[in-house]
């Protein structure tokens, strides 16, 4: 399909594939129970799981691997929901190849800002980027930096800066994109934190009480920072709207790395789909464990629609939710500025249904199917103990870089550290770009040679990611002399 082109909603090659039932008999004075109108109508077929960024006047889209970029082309395609339309322009093509899209806000079409995690080759970067009258402009990348949400508060935009992996001086902040931030900032440590530690142990403490992993606001600017403290249990520093001190109250949690935190205009509530999820109804922070909510979208009437665990879809307040049938797993799910609910599933994008609705020919499938044959690989995210290979990014091939390069400083810096014997050294290639990786065989060694690397290669700041890249060539270093063994 060409890009630019609108996708209509015309017959799809997708097949129903509803689960076979048995009939059973029933007695002629039994009635069946009348089946519920259904709630949604497929208008859009998208060969793709699709992820929403709803803003004011639209809904963005950005499709797994769709529309598939042409041989040569670096970028990242997003489209956008007008009516019942989904179009990729090319104006919404973000110019980079690696940059994981993180959050979008703004009103549509002239002002638009979007987060996203890109890398330079060795590090992680935290990226803000601007919808141009031609194209997406990078307003400015923090290296070693990811953003971990963003908040719109009056005529300021807000945002969590974290850094990508926690070395020695390295500290998560709350930054103004636009605008100020009118005195908020993050509670310091308390010193008892550093009670029997000795000082490399300290080092590696945060700055802050809390160790943030998100960040938003309610609809009404109450502002709020999610994460762990220093005694590792989990906690909330909120700044109510309109006040520039904050509290932190511990809550029950599991953590919130990439959680979906879904607010709505004018409301002072908020969810944070965590496990187990949390809500926030203006003034306390409490824990919802009905159901393992994972994402969601708030209406402006104080209606949660969430998605669960296992792909269901789920409506309600509070305590009372009712499961919505779709009959296929839900991908996504959000509220649009017109308050229309938009879901991906089975191939097709839904949205609530109208009086004036026909009979649309969009076939839904049991599950999305990928947008080509092959299958499509889970995109890098942070390291971590869970993780089964740990990548240390050590140094990104440019347009210069020979094939052959044996990467002379890298290996100056590893002379003599026998300690990383069960490390492999690699030539990796992902999203098109070839890098020189080590997969350590642990997180913990993946951080003591990333911090090796750091403090003997000038200008280095190595990245700790979790991925399964493509190995193109493998290094045996001698590293007791730090040369490639023949």
């Amino acid at each position: 399909m060409k890009i630019g082109a609108p996708v209509t909603p015309v017959p799809s090659a997708l097949t129903s594939a509803e689960p076979a039932t048995t009939v059973q008999p029933v007695a002629s004075n039994d009635k069946p129970p009348a089946a519920k109108p259904a709630l949604f109508q497929a208008v859009i077929a998208l060969p793709a799981k699709a992820k929403f960024f709803p803003v004011q006047g639209a809904t963005l889209v950005l499709a797994e691997g769709y529309p598939e970029p042409k041989e040569g082309e670096y970028h990242i395609p997003l489209g956008v929901i007008e009516g019942d339309q989904l179009t990729f322009p090319e104006r919404l093509r973000v110019p980079a190849f690696m940059s994981l899209v993180h959050t979008i806000d703004g009103s549509w079409p002239d002002k638009i800002d979007m987060l996203a995690t890109g890398t330079t080759g060795r590090t992680g970067s935290a990226e803000h980027w601007v919808l141009g009258k031609k194209q997406w402009e990078l307003k400015k990348a923090s290296e070693n930096s990811l953003f971990g949400g963003l908040a719109s508060v009056g005529s300021s935009l807000i945002a969590l800066r974290m850094p990508a992996l926690a070395f020695p001086g390295t500290r998560s902040d709350i930054v103004a994109l636009r605008g100020n931030l009118e005195g908020r900032k993050l509670t310091a440590i308390n010193p008892d934190c550093k009670k029997g530690l000795d000082a490399e142990q300290a080092a590696y403490l945060p700055t802050t009480d809390l160790q943030p992993q998100a960040f938003g606001a309610s609809g009404a600017g109450s502002l709020f920072a999610l994460g762990a403290r220093c005694n590792e249990k989990y906690a909330v520093e909120l700044w109510p709207a309109g006040s520039k001190s904050s509290s932190v109250v511990e809550v029950e949690s599991a953590g919130f790395e990439g959680v979906d935190i879904a607010t709505a205009p004018g409301t002072n509530e908020a969810w944070v789909l965590s496990s187990p999820a949390l809500h926030f109804d203006g003034s306390a922070w409490k824990p919802h464990k009905a159901h393992n909510f994972v994402a969601g979208a708030l209406a402006a009437d104080g209606t949660l629609w969430a998605i669960d665990d296992k792909a269901k879809l789920y409506a309600g307040k509070a305590e009372a939710f009712e499961e919505i049938a779709v009959g296929a797993p839900v991908d996504d799910v959000a509220v649009a500025s017109d308050g229309t609910v938009w879901i991906s599933a089975g191939g097709a994008l839904h949205r609530t249904k109208r009086a004036n609705d026909g009979q649309v020919a969009v076939k839904v499938a049991s599950s999305a199917p990928a947008a080509s044959g092959k299958p499509k690989k889970a995109p890098p995210k942070a390291g971590g103990p869970k993780c089964k290979t740990n990548v240390v990014v050590l140094y990104g091939f440019t347009k210069v870089t020979p094939d052959d390069y044996d990467f002379p400083l890298s290996r100056k810096a590893l002379k003599g550290h026998t300690e990383f014997k069960d490390v492999r050294f690699v030539v990796t290639k992902d999203y098109g770009q070839k890098f020189f990786s080590g997969l350590a065989p642990s997180f913990n060694d993946a951080k003591k040679l990333a911090a090796l690397i750091e403090k003997e290669v000038k200008g280095s700041k190595p990245q700790v990611v979790c991925a399964e890249p493509e190995i193109l060539r493998e290094l045996k270093l001698d590293l007791k002399t730090g040369e490639v063994q023949k």
